[in-house]
């Protein structure tokens, strides 16, 4: 459809209707306006439905921006527990289980996290993600130099049987857990000290 086609149209018509005789003119001139030559085509039609389509694109992605980053934030956020020693993980009840499925070597990494989480609870060692084992006794050994020694090697113990691999009998197992359990009572000693 050409606007200047029927702006010319209209005005045709317009002056046949003003030049019957019931309006008592013969001859009229209405003013002549001339559309510039880029709106008398279907490009300014598919222009305006093209900006209409953009508007609308723009309007449904930030409207799903909006909505997915009030998602993300609901998600990250997530609900928060406080930790309460109901929930605690049972590591000596883990380790257990595993020495009673034969399987001594989780049995020996349950033990191990059971030392951590004592050692983490009696504030001797800060809880920092990505801490090797090897700063952690360097970290005991200025923080509880008394029980470094011991806890220097359950840690080396279990660096050898977890990260190496290790096949280990029962009575090994049962010397860890001693150690472990060694570790815990002389440290409850040195608390009611």
């Amino acid at each position: 459809m050409f606007i200047a086609a029927d702006f010319e149209k209209a005005h045709r018509q317009l002056e046949e209707i003003l030049a019957k005789p019931e309006y008592g003119r013969q001859t009229t001139t209405l003013p002549q306006f001339h559309l510039p030559g880029w709106m008398n085509s279907s490009l300014l039609e598919d222009t305006m439905l093209g900006i209409f389509i953009l508007f609308l694109c723009c309007l449904v992605l930030g409207i799903g921006w909006i909505l997915l980053r009030y998602w993300m934030k609901r998600v990250k956020k997530g609900p928060v527990h406080e930790e309460t020693p109901e929930q605690e993980i049972p590591w000596l009840e883990k380790a257990e289980r595993y020495s009673g499925l034969g399987d001594y070597r989780f049995a020996v990494r349950a033990l191990y996290h059971y030392v951590l989480f004592y050692t983490y609870k009696r504030r001797k060692l800060e809880e920092l993600p990505g801490q090797t084992n090897g700063e952690q006794r360097d970290q005991i050994s200025q923080t509880w130099p008394e029980k470094a020694s011991l806890f220097c090697r359950l840690s080396q113990r279990f660096d050898e049987i977890w990260y190496g691999h290790m096949r280990i009998e029962p009575a090994e197992y049962e010397r860890y857990l001693e150690g472990a359990m060694k570790f815990a009572e002389s440290g409850n000693k040195d608390a009611e000290e």
